[in-house]
């Protein structure tokens, strides 16, 4: 008895927690779970709750606390502990506690338990703990008669009756994207609308590999709706950062269109602000999508004014001064002296290259009418340049950045620009015929063939007087 005692002490006390099948599943203390096996008298055997691992082991009795003794024999672990997984089992059991004795509505009991740890409620998917948490109310049911918060859920639609009947509404929000499209989140999950269907939304999970869908619904006087479907559940994890990400360029942008700061003002602003945000995005894709949303706005906008509109600018003092614009441009023209553009043709690919005459080299993205729309061989900044004459200046765009690398006056071979094509074609070379090759032979070359053309004269001599006799 002193020896078992002895073997007890050296080991952690073993604590009784509720998987997430509300089965019993044993901590020995050291960040390894086990699953009961038998029993045997007084003793309970376990084995690991991991599938791949045999290490097996024992406790001396039922009593709460004894620790799990590793049994003669038995293979180490060979995976390793993991100390995250006993809180989320308690996380998720609390959850589940406090939806069968509590007469709040699941979402609200999510919200106050991922409020308490969010570090835990990050790790787990939201939408299987309120599947579990309705799964257990309804378990308990019985206990609860005065349990009647949850409002009865009405059908919009036979369709929806159909395919998600038994699902509760959750409370779902609008993300903004880069681009025009809204998503909606919901607990870490993110949705695209790909049909509308008598006025409920039907939506399907972003991630190409997740076959997740549900359904949405706005009323005309409340908050958003989502309802998934049955059966249907997400193949990955939630991504709780990725909200974080989608608002902060949604700022950024709105900063962009409506302030009159420079991008990277604004850029280094909201950087400031959220320092982890901006770290796991990085400054280029922010910028990219703030130039992007002020070049569309710039587009949008309509600069043409009528002779309304100009007549109530003169009652408020704003009119606009062409003669004085055109004199300001002129004295800046004068001011900073303009770099003329030169056209080259890249040696590596062939393709047509622009130099700003600076040591800065573009490539044509696009033609809008009469300019040609360049992009930095080296970065994002984007620049203008007008068809005619061949050697104009370019200049970049009002929502383009700064180069971020030093001009290089060395890069490539400016011989061939498009001037010289153009006026000084290629002669095409000239074709030797077979007459037009001679080959000029040396002094002993020369006295061989005399040779060989005497003894051959002689030959046809002697032949011919042959034949005379």
């Amino acid at each position: 008895m002193k020896r078992l005692t002895k073997t007890s002490e050296q080991y952690s006390p073993s604590e009784k927690l509720t998987s997430r099948s509300n089965k019993t599943i044993y901590h020995n203390g050291e960040g390894f779970y086990y699953h009961y096996s038998y029993s045997k008298g007084d003793i309970q055997y376990m084995r690991c709750a991991e599938k791949r691992c045999k290490a097996r082991g024992w406790m001396p009795s039922n009593n709460p606390g004894e620790p799990i003794i590793p049994t003669r024999g038995s293979p180490v672990h060979n995976h390793q502990p993991n100390f995250t997984r006993r809180k989320q089992l308690l996380f998720m059991h609390r959850c589940k506690l406090r939806a069968a004795n509590e007469n709040l509505t699941v979402n609200e009991i999510w919200d106050s338990e991922a409020n308490r740890d969010p570090l835990t409620a990050s790790q787990i998917s939201a939408q299987n703990i309120k599947t579990q948490m309705r799964r257990y109310r309804l378990e308990h049911a019985a206990s609860l008669a005065a349990f009647d918060s949850a409002t009865p859920m009405t059908v919009d639609s036979a369709v929806g009756q159909k395919y998600l009947g038994g699902a509760e509404w959750d409370d779902v929000e609008r993300v903004p994207t880069e681009g025009d499209e809204i998503l909606w989140h919901e607990a870490g999950y993110f949705y695209s609308t790909y049909k509308i269907l008598e006025g409920l939304e039907r939506v399907t999970c972003v991630e190409s590999s997740c076959e997740a869908k549900a359904e949405v619904r706005v009323p005309e006087d409340g908050e958003p709706q989502i309802r998934l479907e049955s059966g249907k559940r997400h193949s990955h994890a939630p991504n709780w950062q990725r909200r974080a990400e989608l608002l902060f360029i949604d700022r950024c942008r709105q900063r962009a269109v409506a302030a009159r700061q420079s991008i990277d003002t604004i850029y280094q602003d909201e950087a400031s602000k959220e320092l982890i945000v901006a770290a796991r995005l990085g400054p280029v894709r922010v910028k990219q999508a703030m130039a992007a949303a002020k070049k569309m706005h710039r587009e949008n906008m309509d600069y043409t004014q009528g002779e309304g509109e100009n007549d109530d600018e003169e009652e408020d003092g704003l009119v606009f001064d062409e003669s004085e614009a055109t004199e300001e441009s002129e004295s800046l023209s004068q001011q900073v002296p303009v770099s003329l553009s030169e056209s080259l043709l890249s040696q590596e690919d062939g393709a047509m290259v622009y130099h700003d005459g600076s040591g800065h080299f573009y490539k044509e993205i696009s033609l809008q009418k009469s300019i040609r729309i360049l992009k930095c061989l080296d970065c994002e900044v984007q620049a203008t340049m007008a068809l005619a004459p061949t050697n104009a200046p370019i200049t970049l765009l009002d929502s383009s950045a700064q180069h971020a690398h030093p001009p290089d006056l060395h890069r490539m071979s400016r011989s061939s620009t498009v001037n010289q094509i153009e006026t000084e074609p290629k002669k095409p070379r000239p074709r030797l015929g077979p007459k037009s090759v001679k080959y000029q032979m040396s002094e002993e070359e020369e006295e061989k063939d005399g040779d060989h053309d005497t003894q051959a004269d002689q030959r046809y001599t002697d032949y011919v007087t042959l034949e005379d006799e």
